[in-house]
């Protein structure tokens, strides 16, 4: 009765106060672009589900703990005191960045902000960007929207597998499943759908987490169901990678030299080999179209990319791919690092901004 009444009274008020030309007024605000990140204040204890396990060697089932800061990038665990001269190193990519299944302080870029310190003696803080199923474009628009107000010195990008996910699926970063859209509807419903599911979580959260398996199990939606229909063939997908990726690595680049920010690009390490019985039997249980041969190659071509990206805008590079061996002792899955990984990537990373900007580093 309330709703109806009050329906009523604004249609009166419509007819009687606003002229015609007031009365049919553009709506906006309709969609927006969409700031893929972990929520921003909070802290979670993340436990491997079954499915994991299955698909990584040697990892060790437990809680590893991610905590957020109030700009949604993730928290090093290390206690370093920070002043208002402190530079600032952003590292933004996917997963393979974000390692959330590691020990906070074993994360790399976490390694690096004690590794920098230990060896200039300056104040440096890194910054962790990375989200799991984000590729560059999410990286991009991150980077503008929140990455750009802390000021950093220096960012470093890694992207690869998920631009390539992607756009063998769907040809275009602009044709994507909601849950990696770049664009999102913002419209009654779906805003309702979101407030109320983050209200539930902020209520009960304990409760949300035991309830949501049950109607929700992992493993068991497809994000791409309403793509695998659209047959690319590898052809197509190698001529797609190098138009877009290309253009997505060289938008990244033009914005950090637009905002006197110096960009470092990197190579993707992965255990893309065919002869690791691991790999291939985890791919084959997979949902994926493309052989594993075909993904190998494009994997490569991806890397290839980005060396020639960084040619040709004069951007340092870190090649992990040349520099990392790509074995089970360093990489769990196909491209998630372990301990030891994170360690060594950490140890090559931190050489090589030393040896190109230290000198950066310590005029701070």
């Amino acid at each position: 009765f309330f709703f109806s009444a009050l329906k009523l009274l604004d249609i009166v008020v419509g007819m009687i106060v606003f002229s015609q030309t007031e009365h049919e007024q553009i709506l906006t605000n309709q969609r927006a672009l969409h700031l893929r990140e972990f929520s921003p204040n909070q802290r979670v204890e993340i436990m491997p589900s079954d499915e994991n396990m299955m698909s990584y060697q040697n990892l060790v089932r437990k809680t590893y703990t991610l905590t957020i800061d109030d700009n949604g990038f993730i928290v090093n665990g290390n206690d370093i005191d920070q002043f208002s001269d402190t530079l600032s190193i952003i590292f933004f990519g996917g997963s393979t960045t974000a390692s959330v299944l590691s020990e906070e302080r074993d994360r790399f870029p976490s390694v690096i902000e004690r590794s920098l310190i230990d060896a200039d003696g300056c104040n440096i803080k890194t910054l962790n960007g990375g989200v799991w199923g984000n590729n560059s474009v999410h990286s991009l628009l991150s980077y503008i929207g929140k990455g750009l107000s802390e000021k950093p010195s220096h960012v470093v990008l890694m992207h690869n597998i998920n631009d390539l996910v992607l756009l063998s699926k769907t040809g275009s970063y602009w044709s994507a499943p909601r849950s990696r859209a770049i664009v999102r509807e913002t419209n009654l419903r779906t805003s309702f759908v979101d407030i109320l599911r983050e209200t539930v979580y902020l209520l009960v959260p304990n409760i949300y987490k035991k309830v949501k398996p049950l109607f929700f199990p992992q493993g068991t939606v497809d994000e791409f169901s309403g793509y695998r229909d659209n047959n690319l063939v590898y052809s197509q997908i190698e001529q797609i990678f190098n138009k877009q990726f290309r253009a997505s690595l060289e938008s990244f680049v033009a914005v950090s030299r637009a905002w006197r920010i110096e960009p470092v690009l990197m190579t993707q390490f992965s255990r893309f080999n065919l002869n690791d019985s691991f790999i291939r039997e985890t791919y084959d249980k997979s949902k994926h179209e493309l052989a594993l041969e075909d993904l190998v190659k494009l994997h490569q071509h991806g890397n290839e990319i980005i060396r020639s990206v960084a040619t040709e805008h004069g951007v340092n590079l870190i090649d992990l791919v040349k520099e990392f061996p790509q074995t089970k002792d360093y990489i769990h899955d196909i491209v998630h690092l372990n301990k030891k990984g994170n360690l060594l990537v950490a140890k090559i990373i931190t050489e090589h901004l030393i040896e190109d900007f230290g000198d950066t580093f310590k005029s701070k």
